[in-house]
């Protein structure tokens, strides 16, 4: 939202809304929203429970791929409470498992919203909200079932049950003012007919429907009445894995014909052994994506070139397609000034093992096909034999993956002039004539062992910007001459043989910026840290022979954010005089040879550090004071100890840590048994303290531990455990003053 909306929002909902962070509400709010945290702790929500107006309780996600736990007084004493609420959204909480009987005393609940929670079962008072009109039940992976008194809730308009693959119970024919139903099982004998889709004349939307092959008999799914549900936009029928009757399951998808309106159509595990004639026809002139997948009795594809406004494509394991031609194209070839496929933009073909010839659009007059293709997917089509299209004026992308009897140099391509990317992956040597006639921005080429050396023309690639090379064990060299100078990301990994850039051309890569070497390069020796003037990130991991991180005279890695080197057992040095002014990021672990680490490769700048604490083992005092002493921005810090329990316990109990510390994870430190706590007390600013694979740990200082504290987190150190176990109220209670709690994964909030 632009912000001059946003303040127009704010400024016409006046004191009835609020967006917040913490602390205590305006006493006249009605509608609160906010940015959900990871732990979402009962004192940010403190003087929610005398909101008795509140009708909105939303929370939005910043991160959706990250876990977030609501406290359990939060969802189950203080919202219950609330008999005002009309919208209620507790999603992607974890820790939401069950919801209380006294969920049913907000009887003027319109939206309820769990999906991506751990619930496992909705209580009967859930049913007695008889107002409510929108149930979002998406992703909740441990839902056991939607009972009966789900037909109670009539008013019901919005029901999202995606990803969870209920049985539905056959009194939802009672929600007639359904709009939004994502999904419909059809059930053998007993279960839910598909007839019973014509009881939801009002669906819109989204619709699966799954388990096609209990369709006994065909006129069952013409009954349904799916053509005449113009409001559903996307479309997905998809047949299980029982064995099915060829003929019907062919008479069921052509009685399932669909609105024109449809602008996406899904087709899974068909058994027939040809499509019906509306699938493809030109009528369906909204369909834009289209899939069809594990229609393995299928010969021959529809005419999809025909749908005039189709940009999305995608054919996988049709297994006994063996040639795809005219067909594809078009079923009346007498219209000489027909175009196929003219805004096709992705296509997609995936696991035709049978598939051997693609021949081009054979009609006299006839413009060329695919005008507006971007991008072009191959992948395992091994018997693939035939040229590809070779009129391809707006392509920018092609990825082919273990096709390696395709042939490209029997055809006269005419492809745009500049594909950006492209990604090859187990092809043969056919396929890199590719790569001599255009200029590309990202190139990755994997698992191909044709070669020894990056083909030359890689010199003439002045646009390409990202490189990566994985899997190649014969590869031993670059080109003669380098690569190109445009390059900002270098990534190579598994290709033990190659030979890094040598040194003469290192200073051609100005604009290289991210360097990534994994399992590689085996014979390089030393690094220079400031030999790439635009270099940000660098990672150099499980190189087997790299001794020395150096400078090549410059001694300033003006860019440098994230410095990253792991798993390189022969590593003894890192330069002693380097400036590295914006270092945000530092990863330092594995490295058994490197015994001491020089002040200048933690600079002030630094935020994060990971390191194993032997790499501090020789410092004294006094040095490990003012290394760290310097590090006025650190907030995060992860040790690995690895029998370096005594240095740990000198770091906590000489107070040498710094205490702008936010992160302390303390990882495999097997023989810690104590931990000191006047280092932790001395951390006025930590909120987060992990403890992992402390094995021996037999207790924690409580009474010394940082009040700032928000999160403990003890996972794998079995002593400890037991502990929480067996004296879970009288220990626990003298840390009651932390928020959040995780034990094994055991999130107590």
């Amino acid at each position: 939202m632009h912000d001059l909306i946003y303040d127009l929002a704010k400024l016409v909902s006046g004191k009835s809304s609020c967006y917040f962070e913490c602390g205590k509400f305006p006493g006249s709010v009605r509608h609160l929203t906010f940015l959900a945290r990871e732990f979402d702790v009962s004192r940010r929500f403190e003087g929610l429970y005398e909101l008795k107006c509140l009708r909105t309780f939303l929370q939005r996600r910043q991160y959706s791929f990250e876990s977030c736990y609501l406290a359990k007084v939060v969802s189950c004493d203080w919202l219950p409470k609330l008999r005002c609420l009309r919208t209620l959204s507790l999603s992607e909480y974890k820790n939401i498992t069950e919801l209380p009987n006294s969920i049913g005393n907000l009887v003027l609940l319109r939206y309820l919203d769990l999906s991506y929670t751990y619930i496992k079962m909705l209580p009967n008072a859930t049913f007695v909200l008889y107002n409510l009109q929108t149930l979002k039940l998406s992703n909740c992976k441990f839902l056991i079932q939607l009972p009966e008194q789900l037909g109670n809730l009539v008013n019901l308009r919005h029901l999202d049950i995606s990803d969870t693959y209920l049985e539905l119970p056959t009194q939802i024919c009672n929600l007639q003012s359904l709009r939004t139903l994502t999904y419909f099982v059809v059930g053998k004998q007993n279960g839910l007919s598909i007839t019973k889709l014509r009881r939801f004349p009002h669906l819109q939307g989204k619709l699966s429907i799954l388990e096609l092959q209990n369709v006994d008999h065909p006129m069952e799914a013409f009954q349904a009445n799916l053509k005449k549900k113009e409001q559903i936009e996307e479309l997905t029928l998809e047949w299980g894995s029982d064995p099915q009757d060829s003929q019907i399951a062919k008479d069921v998808l052509d009685n399932l014909q669909p609105s024109t309106n449809l602008k996406e159509l899904n087709i899974r595990s068909y058994g027939g052994t040809s499509f019906p004639k509306w699938l493809g026809d030109s009528s369906y002139s909204n369909v834009i994506v289209l899939g069809i997948t594990d229609c393995n009795y299928c010969l021959s594809l529809p005419p999809f070139g025909q749908l005039p406004s189709l940009k999305e494509l995608a054919i996988k394991r049709m297994k006994m397609v063996n040639t795809i031609g005219n067909e594809f194209y078009c079923s009346n070839l007498g219209l000489s000034s027909f175009q196929p496929f003219p805004l096709l933009e992705s296509l997609q073909f995936e696991d035709m093992p049978e598939w051997e010839e693609w021949l081009p659009f054979e009609v006299e007059g006839s413009n060329f096909c695919f005008p507006c293709l971007k991008s072009l997917t191959l992948s395992k089509c091994p018997n693939l034999r035939g040229n590809l299209p070779s009129s391809l004026p707006s392509l920018t992308k092609i990825s082919i993956s273990e096709c390696k009897l395709l042939e490209t140099k029997a055809c006269d391509l005419q492809w745009n002039s500049s594909v950006e990317v492209i990604h090859i992956r187990e092809g043969g040597e056919d396929l890199f004539s590719l790569l001599d006639k255009y200029s590309w921005l990202e190139l990755s080429i994997e698992n191909c062992d044709s070669f020894q050396s990056l083909p030359r023309m890689m010199l003439g690639a002045n646009c390409l910007q990202r490189l990566t090379l994985k899997n190649i064990p014969s590869l031993i060299s670059f080109p003669t001459h380098g690569l190109s100078t445009s390059l900002q990301l270098l990534e190579i990994k598994y290709c033990g043989n190659l030979e890094f850039l040598s040194h003469e051309t290192w200073h051609k890569y100005t604009s290289l910026e991210k360097l990534i070497i994994r399992n590689s390069c085996h014979s390089m020796k030393s690094f220079p840290l400031d030999c790439f003037p635009s270099l940000q990130w660098i990672h150099i991991l499980y190189c087997p022979n790299l001794e020395a991180i150096t400078t090549q005279g410059g001694w300033v890695a003006l860019k440098l954010l994230i410095f990253c080197i792991r798993g390189c057992e022969k590593l003894s040095s890192l330069p002693e005089q380097i400036v590295l002014p914006v270092l945000k990021y530092s990863y330092l672990r594995g490295l058994p040879q490197l015994l001491s680490i020089p002040p200048s490769c933690l600079p002030s700048s630094l935020e994060s550090l990971w390191i194993g604490i032997g790499i501090l083992s020789s410092m004294s005092k006094h040095e490990l004071g003012s290394l760290f002493q310097c590090l006025t921005s650190l907030s995060s810090l992860r040790l690995w100890g690895f029998s370096g329990e005594d240095l740990l316990n000198t770091l906590l109990k000489e107070r040498l840590l710094p205490t702008s510390l936010q992160h302390l994870m303390l990882w495999s430190f097997d023989g810690l048994k104590l931990l000191e706590g006047k280092g932790l007390q001395h951390l006025t600013s930590l909120r987060e303290l992990h403890i992992w694979y402390c094995g021996s740990l037999e207790s924690l200082p409580e009474d010394q531990l940082s009040p700032s504290l928000e999160l403990l987190e003890i996972d794998s150190c079995p002593l400890l455990e037991a502990r929480y176990q067996s004296q879970k109220g009288k220990y626990w209670s003298k840390i009651a003053h932390i928020p959040a709690i995780k034990i094994n994964g055991e999130v107590i909030i």
